[in-house]
């Protein structure tokens, strides 16, 4: 269990906050727990879009509530010797304190039960769980791969990378050619998946190696679970692929884009940056920048301001 001052926590995200309100003096902050468990050791917080903010922010047996600055600093708070630490973006905020104080990540192991290729490449400080499968292929420092996952030859996975159950990293992509008797020819897939640093990407996914290109990953980007990702993709940076997305051949997706569930795109369309696309949409057609398009197909609904 962890034990931290909240002066600890305001000064190092000092940048993060907009002001302080009430007594810090001995303020220790020991979990975060969810609404109606919390109690004066747990740090809360108001979500923005809680049209009852105030209310909640009086009602909560926290003594220290991270909000925006519409949450008035009022008798019942100052009687209640609460704190609140205030930021224009509280939620955010949050995230930022859990992932320096409060995340746990598996204990650095390569586990007995995988099976590493003697071919292969790893970083420093690397967990593999068991009944991993690791082919000839480059892993990065602080990767946490979870157990069961699948990693065929010529995949690349950068720095603080994690990838959870049951994915598989790297199988041969599915394009075909037709002869005169209906013979199925596969196109020659000879080319590599490359991940690049801090992706995460969730259990059960698919993501095959590029054919005569790459598929790669860019950094930061952010995968759910159950999504097939097919030869020759581009993910760009900091973009979030939610659950059940399905991502045919040759796509191009933007940076910062954000794709909804159960979304489907047919192959060689191009995802501008900063998009957004609706939940079950068909994505048949490029996507300008900075839009927002949703349907079957999907077609635009707004700019995306």
């Amino acid at each position: 269990m962890n034990e931290i001052l909240l002066s600890d926590i305001i000064a190092f995200f000092s940048a993060d906050i907009v002001e302080v309100k009430g007594d810090i003096s001995n303020r220790r902050i020991m979990y975060l727990k969810p609404v109606g468990y919390e109690d004066e050791f747990t740090l809360d917080w108001v979500n923005p879009a809680n049209k009852e903010g105030q209310q909640f922010a009086e009602h909560s047996k926290a003594k220290v509530i991270l909000c925006n600055s519409k949450i008035e600093y009022n008798d019942a708070l100052q009687k209640s010797d609460k704190v609140l630490v205030v930021s224009e973006a509280p939620k955010l905020l949050l995230a930022k304190i859990y992932h320096q104080y409060f995340k746990t990540l598996p204990v650095p192991i390569i586990s007995d039960k995988a099976d590493i290729s003697p071919d292969a490449v790893i970083g420093a400080n690397c967990y593999i769980g068991a009944f991993c499968s690791v082919g000839k292929c480059k892993i990065g420092n602080n990767v946490i791969i979870m157990p069961n996952v699948t990693i065929y030859d010529d995949v690349v996975i950068g720095d603080n990378v994690i990838v959870h159950s049951g994915t598989i990293l790297g199988r041969p992509g599915f394009g075909y050619e037709r002869d005169s008797d209906n013979m199925l020819y596969l196109f020659p897939q000879i080319s590599r998946l490359i991940i690049k640093d801090n992706v995460e990407i969730g259990a059960n996914c698919a993501i095959d190696k590029g054919a005569l290109l790459d598929t790669v990953i860019e950094r930061n980007s952010k995968i759910n679970n159950s999504c097939h990702i097919a030869h020759n993709v581009s993910i760009g940076r900091s973009s979030v692929i939610t659950g059940h997305v399905y991502i045919a051949g040759s796509t191009k997706i933007g940076n910062n884009v954000w794709i909804s569930p159960n979304t489907t795109f047919v192959g060689h369309t191009v995802i501008g940056d900063n998009s957004k696309v609706g939940a079950g949409s068909l994505v048949t057609k490029d996507i300008p920048a900075n839009e927002v398009w949703f349907g079957s197909p999907a077609k635009k609904q707004r700019d995306n301001e």
